[in-house]
């Protein structure tokens, strides 16, 4: 009877051990995108796609008479044909009017101006980029205008130089601050003194950069020769006339000893004469009557080849075709 017990028990047993393990959701995570910034620190839209917890503890930062929750992107969704409402159970409810949007947006540029420019009146570090959202009234261009001048000013019981990058706003992230006014000012004739330096080494860099495009532009023009070649042709063609050579004991280049020549009316020819040399008088000299037979020999099977000069310079087809050229070409007036 025990035995058959025991039997009984295990598919019940075996059953139990096979059950599944209880799932366990992991948790949502906890978004908290502007938890470290203040609201005149974040741009209006920054401030716009903040959790709605976030504000419960913000509330105090102004009175509550001028506090405006900036809510268009949460409690409202964005679809292709406007924005509709988001109903309690997540699902969409009826379309947003014009009129609501409108007073939405309102409300919400309202809240944030009023938090920037209490933060300003505080004396406090609105980051340039929220600042610029407001450029052209008369109270954020006054701000501007006074950052523009990168002189030291007080924040709190500190003393701040505008950092070179920030100029051109009323007070960024990134300004160095100081214990004393000596001290700042102290950093801010060094800190122009680099400045100074870096914008002529800009200004050298630029003039460098500037010569040198002069140049490409130099290299490449050849007066219009070569117009009808594909760019590789071209290209190749540039690169030949652009060769540096010796001429008349100064270096040149062939495009511009070519120009000299036509310039100055030298001849353009072009003969033939044969691929292997003759022997020199010394070597002909030293020469056996064998050597000297073998040797016209590799004349005669060696061929010909056209030779072509320019001013009498053996400068190649290309630079003789660009002197042919330069020639035709009629006169500038």
């Amino acid at each position: 009877q025990q035995q058959a017990i025991r039997l009984a028990q295990k598919p019940t047993e075996a059953i139990k051990a096979k059950a599944p393990a209880k799932v366990v959701k992991p948790a949502k995570p906890t978004i908290t995108p502007a938890e470290a910034k203040q609201p005149w620190e974040m741009t209006p839209e920054e401030l716009a796609n903040v959790p709605s917890g976030w504000y419960k503890d913000k509330q105090h930062l102004i009175p509550l008479s001028k506090f405006k929750e900036i809510g268009i992107n949460r409690n409202y969704v964005k679809k292709p044909d406007g924005y509709y409402h988001v109903l309690g159970d997540g699902n969409l409810g009826a379309k947003v009017t014009k009129t609501e949007l409108d007073r939405s947006r309102n409300e919400s540029i309202d809240s944030h101006k009023y938090y920037v420019q209490k933060a300003l009146s505080e004396n406090k570090p609105v980051p340039p980029e929220v600042l610029a959202e407001y450029k052209g009234e008369p109270w954020a261009d006054e701000a501007l205008a006074e950052a523009g001048k990168g002189e030291v000013y007080k924040i709190g019981d500190k003393y701040a130089v505008p950092s070179p990058k920030r100029l051109g706003f009323k007070k960024g992230f990134g300004d160095a601050l100081f214990d004393t006014k000596e001290q700042a000012e102290a950093y801010k004739a060094i800190q122009d003194k680099q400045e100074e330096g870096r914008k002529q080494g800009e200004l050298e860099a630029e003039e460098r950069e500037k010569r040198a495009e002069e140049k490409k532009k130099q290299d490449d023009f050849i007066d219009g020769f070569g117009e009808e070649l594909t760019p590789m042709k071209k290209g190749k063609v540039i690169k030949t006339l652009n060769k540096k050579i010796n001429a008349s004991g100064k270096r040149t280049t062939v495009k511009d000893l070519v120009r000299d020549l036509v310039k100055k009316g030298e001849a353009i020819e072009s003969h033939e004469e044969n691929k292997i040399k003759p022997m020199s008088r010394k070597a002909s000299f030293r020469a056996d009557q064998a050597t000297q037979d073998a040797h016209e020999k590799q004349i005669r099977e060696g061929g010909k080849k056209t030779v072509y000069t320019v001013g009498g310079y053996d400068l190649g087809k290309t630079a003789y075709d660009y002197a042919l050229f330069l020639k035709d070409k009629p006169a500038t007036p």
